[in-house]
């Protein structure tokens, strides 16, 4: 064996050894694959391929923390007839591009609903994952493929400390950052008021939101997509706390825009749309910030869905 042989087996050797060392650690600790620079969004795919969400589900939860925190897929499972299984898809901060994307790459054969619960702030931009989608699609259809393992190398400096405080920072029923799901892949929060964050309660009103166009046009593809695979899209407007809607003009302008629109849409592309923050008028024991709920307003919330499909 020549020289040059011999430096590549040199060269190699400690970058496999390396390779499956760091993969040990992720079996090891449990850590999520990744995907994304998204935490929610990576753990969120892990659950759907290693808990098999999607099959027997005939009901997708979907959206931002909107959706995640603010519906109570067990409610809607043990509340429903027409509900038999809940496939909660939700992470952190999608938009409706994101969710139009993530909606794409799953097999829609068995569902009859999709419940997607928003707020204006999901609105607001047109963004996607930085993925590579059909890579995904094999890892959520249980295909063979290195994809997430090479995203989990690859970006395991630049996510270290995440994985170090993984356990403290995502596993804590107590935080915000909670990601232990339910059967559903949902989280309804449970923590006690001492755990309320209280900038978060009282909500950034210096924060200036514009609606995207683009947005909207997403939903009615949205739509049209549920419409020809048969699937009844319910959209959703989740409650705000009032004196944080009613106490800043700017916000209460925007809202109304956001819910209007969607009410506009809904009669002209054949969705149904839900505002429960305008049925339910919620008060503040029902919340742990400003626009998201505890288990007891996921509960209330998901009531509303059943009245509207049973």
């Amino acid at each position: 064996m020549n020289a040059k042989k011999w430096l590549k087996i040199v060269f190699v050797i400690p970058i496999v050894l390396t390779g499956l060392s760091l993969l040990l650690l992720i079996q090891t600790f449990n850590l999520p694959l990744r995907f994304s620079n998204s935490i929610s969004y990576d753990v969120k795919l892990n659950f759907i391929k290693n808990n098999q969400l999607m099959r027997d589900s005939n009901t997708i939860v979907v959206g931002s923390s909107m959706a995640l925190n603010n519906v109570n897929g067990v409610k809607l499972e043990d509340s429903s007839k027409k509900i038999e299984k809940v496939a909660n898809l939700s992470s952190w901060g999608l938009q409706v591009s994101e969710v139009l994307q993530l909606i794409k790459l799953i097999k829609l054969d068995n569902i009859n609903f999709i419940i997607y619960s928003t707020q204006y702030g999901d609105f607001s931009r047109d963004v996607l994952k930085n993925i590579d989608e059909n890579e995904v699609k094999k890892y959520l259809n249980s295909q063979f493929t290195i994809y997430p393992y090479k995203v989990t190398i690859r970006g395991l400096m630049e996510n270290l400390l995440n994985n170090i405080r993984y356990k403290e920072t995502y596993l804590n029923p107590n935080k915000y950052s909670y990601l232990n799901y339910d059967r559903t892949g949902g989280v309804n929060f449970l923590f006690g008021s001492k755990y309320i964050d209280k900038i978060r309660w009282q909500g950034d009103y210096q924060k200036k939101y514009n609606l995207s166009k683009k947005s909207f046009e997403d939903l009615i593809e949205l739509s049209r997509m549920s419409e020809a695979h048969n699937i009844k899209l319910i959209v959703i407007t989740t409650p705000m706390r009032e004196s944080i809607l009613y106490g800043n003009t700017d916000l209460l302008d925007i809202f109304n825009e956001y819910t209007n629109e969607l009410k506009s849409l809904s009669m002209k592309h054949n969705f149904m749309y839900l505002n429960t923050h305008k049925t339910l008028k919620l008060s503040d024991e029902y919340f742990v910030d400003k626009t998201h709920l505890n288990k007891s307003g996921a509960t209330l919330v998901s009531k509303e869905i059943i009245k509207l499909i049973k």
